[in-house]
């Protein structure tokens, strides 16, 4: 979820189960203006112990502000 629509950016979701790993991408979003909300199906069944990563890109400044990530098994 994000604060507002944002008309710039990039936010991708990973996540990984250990400290040394690196970080495997679940899903990618691009804004669209008017999105504050969204949903994919992952496939990520076990979500117990794993940490979780958000990166915000873009070419221009990106606007989007991130406010919740939520994991539903």
């Amino acid at each position: 979820m994000i604060a507002k629509p944002a008309t710039s950016g990039n936010l991708r979701i990973g996540y990984r189960s250990d400290l040394s790993s690196s970080f495997t991408t679940l899903a990618t979003y691009a804004a669209d203006g008017s999105a504050t909300t969204f949903r994919t199906d992952i496939g990520l069944i076990d979500i117990e112990n794993i940490q979780i990563q958000a990166e915000i890109d873009g070419a221009a400044a990106p606007t989007m502000e991130l406010v919740e990530i939520r994991l539903i098994p």
